[in-house]
């Protein structure tokens, strides 16, 4: 199915996200049923790895870096 039949759904929403986000570091982005980030994993283009735990308002509750 595409984007566009799946967005179209009632209740749909994207949970999962594996790409380059704007600043250039690779991201896998696990979200909720609402479509909200709520972990992501990131390593910047400099090696850089994270561990973000994001509340329902997109806030870091808590970080993990080496």
């Amino acid at each position: 199915m595409t984007q566009e039949v799946l967005a179209a759904q009632p209740g749909y929403a994207q949970r999962m996200f594996a790409g380059r986000n704007s600043n250039e570091d690779a991201t896998m982005e696990l979200k909720d049923a609402e479509g909200r980030n709520r972990l992501v994993l990131s390593v910047s283009p400099e090696g850089q790895a994270r561990i973000q735990f994001l509340d329902e308002n997109g806030d870091t509750v808590r970080e993990i870096t080496p």
